[in-house]
């Protein structure tokens, strides 16, 4: 019964672009229905059917990790190993993750984008930042590059957080 301005506003309430950028928020019934659509309809730059995307996860999100896999075992998308130093057109971060035993972990993003900037043919065309586990916490002002290294165009960087989750507090 929620009209769809009420939530985009309170969409934009929760999660500003910061200083010099400009966002666009965008509803999905779940964050993994936002990762799925990401993943499908944002192909990377020189995506074919003959050359897929190449896809770095850092994280342990197994939801991720079975969509990530699914889409390379039907020729969609090519997995990277997370500490490889191939070239990935998608770069998919989790910030602060839990391994399939259970053990906590966090990612250096400023290292995980300098490590991958140095090691790439040019920037990533789309890094996806899933702060669902940060929650409100997360300082995306923060991980945004003053100055960038590579002569690509820059990425397109997404803040996916699910409501489904932590960021509900109560609301």
């Amino acid at each position: 019964s929620i009209e769809p301005q009420s939530l985009e506003e309170r969409c934009e309430r929760y999660a500003p672009a910061p200083a010099g950028w400009r966002a666009d928020h965008f509803l999905f019934s779940s964050g993994q229905a936002a990762m799925n659509a990401l993943l499908l309809a944002l192909s990377p730059r020189g995506a074919t059917p003959t050359n897929p995307p190449r896809i770095r996860h850092l994280g342990g999100y197994f939801e991720t990790e079975e969509l990530v896999a699914m889409l390379a075992a039907h020729g969609m998308a090519r997995e990277l190993a997370k500490n490889g130093t191939d070239h990935a057109d998608v770069l998919i971060i989790e910030p602060v993750y839990f391994d399939r035993a259970a053990q906590v972990h966090l990612v250096d993003i400023q290292a995980a984008l300098r490590a991958h900037c140095a090691s790439a043919e040019g920037c990533p065309s789309l890094v996806i930042v899933d702060t669902t586990l940060a929650g409100p916490c997360f300082d995306l002002a923060r991980m945004l590059p003053r100055d960038r290294a590579c002569s690509e165009p820059e990425p397109w960087l997404v803040r996916l957080s699910s409501g489904l989750k932590l960021d509900q507090a109560g609301r």
